[in-house]
């Protein structure tokens, strides 16, 4: 029997961290397949939509940057500790609600300001440079709804109410791809996505503070009760978001180079970008979502001063992501010339799109089992360590980049280049595998040494 009741208690948290990685991976992958749905819809209704999303999307990208660092800075805190009412989870979670008010009511103001300066620079016609001032200033208020609807969510998934954040995004993203449909088809272009998304937004929200108890004991008024504790907060959801915000502006300015790149090759090249992208970015939050389970509950195991899960965690953490990820690689490498006429009417854009995805599948199982486990760091307190690690990496990336790209003469050729830059990310894995094993057995030296 106790065999059996052994067996069952390390079985137990297994099927937990699965649970919450597939949870965590629908809910994402539901949000990722709404934008690229929402893609198409409009470019059915709307020619111009594909050029202004393309300029519009380093911005998006950006945007998502900090309502993901932001998000990111509840996670750690709120899996720690067991009480949703302990004043260090409300504390915190009111100072990210303040941060979200003071940055996005502060960017609207300078979108705002700097509008002529966009219209210069881009050099778009004057008709698809109103749409994409429009939609630029509507998105950055938007996004301010979008980023407390997240922290919510995070609350639950650190929470493990896996099961009641899944269902508030999936209706959530739902109800947004129907918004997005009804407004296209009356004709508002890409101003129909921050309509949808503040409709849906707002219904997530209303949905998680009606349906959950754990979220009402988070965000309770008394929480107003800790102001003085917020000045603390600030300074640990700092050391947790700057490092993470500092990795996203790495990837916005690669971000703007491949386009830049992309842009020296071919018109149909650059206009895949916005499609592929949302392909690839689809399989690496499948490797985040391992990476976002496997620190709840390591967070969970600190909180009770349990480091057993320092020593392989970055193993179970890798071999997991791949798991998971293999079959998923595996039906785009077949279907990738499916998926891309499926995605774009256009000939040479659907061509395009098949090639890289058919050339870079094989890398980006190395690459977003790094993203995942560079995710897995920054929600664990370790986003310094992440930060360098992208630093090194993305540098390297540039650097590998431009000294080759003089000899690739087609998109093709930089696609194989930018494979080889994805498997490069291996060396970054193998060495965390290998510190967070020499961290453990130090760490087991040092509670020997206090014994």
């Amino acid at each position: 029997m106790k065999n059996i009741a052994s067996i069952l208690s390390s079985v137990g948290p297994t099927f937990s961290s699965v649970g919450s990685t597939l949870s965590i991976f629908a809910s994402s992958s539901s949000t990722f397949v709404t934008q690229l749905l929402a893609v198409w819809l409009i470019s059915q209704e709307d020619q111009r939509a594909l050029l202004i999303l393309t300029v519009f999307m380093p911005f998006g990208f950006t945007l998502s940057a900090l309502s993901d660092a932001l998000r990111a800075g509840a996670l750690p805190i709120v899996s720690s500790h067991e009480d949703a009412g302990a004043a260090e989870v409300h504390s915190a979670v009111a100072t990210l609600f303040g941060m979200a008010v003071v940055l996005f009511g502060g960017l609207g103001a300078m979108v705002w300001g700097l509008m002529p300066l966009l219209q210069s620079y881009f050099h778009l016609p004057i008709v698809a440079y109103l749409d994409f001032s429009d939609l630029l200033l509507a998105m950055t208020l938007v996004f301010l709804p979008i980023t407390v609807s997240s922290i919510l969510t995070t609350c639950l998934f650190a929470k493990e109410k896996n099961a009641l954040a899944t269902s508030i995004v999936v209706v959530a993203n739902v109800l947004q791809l129907s918004l997005i449909f009804i407004f296209a088809k009356q004709g508002h272009g890409v101003m129909s996505m921050p309509y949808a998304a503040a409709c849906s937004t707002l219904v997530a929200i209303t949905m998680g503070l009606t349906l959950s108890p754990t979220l009402r004991q988070i965000i309770a008024p008394r929480a107003l009760a800790y102001f003085s504790a917020m000045q603390t907060q600030v300074k640990q959801l700092l050391s947790i978001i700057v490092p993470i915000f500092s990795s996203y502006l790495l990837l916005i300015a690669w971000l703007f180079y491949i386009t830049y790149i992309l842009l020296q090759y071919s018109d149909a090249a650059a206009s895949a970008f916005p499609l592929y992208a949302r392909i690839q970015n689809l399989i690496i939050m499948l490797s985040i979502a391992v990476g976002v389970s496997q620190a709840i509950r390591f967070n969970k195991n600190s909180a009770d001063y349990d480091y057993s899960m320092l020593k392989n965690s970055v193993t179970q953490f890798v071999s997991q992501s791949i798991l998971y990820q293999i079959p998923v690689l595996l039906a785009v490498f077949i279907f990738s010339e499916n998926i891309a006429l499926w995605l774009v009417n256009e000939p040479s854009i659907a061509a395009e799109c098949a090639e890289y995805l058919r050339m870079i599948s094989p890398a980006l199982l190395v690459l977003s089992t790094y993203v995942g486990m560079t995710v897995y760091m920054e929600q664990t307190f370790r986003s310094r360590r992440a930060f360098i690690y992208n630093a090194l990496y993305l540098g390297g990336e540039v650097a590998l980049i431009e000294m080759v790209r003089p000899y690739c003469t087609t998109s093709s050729e930089l696609y194989a280049l930018l494979a080889v830059a994805f498997f490069a990310s291996a060396i970054f894995i193998l060495f965390e595998i290998g510190r967070s094993r020499y961290e453990y057995h130090l760490m087991q030296k040092m509670q020997s040494v206090t014994l």
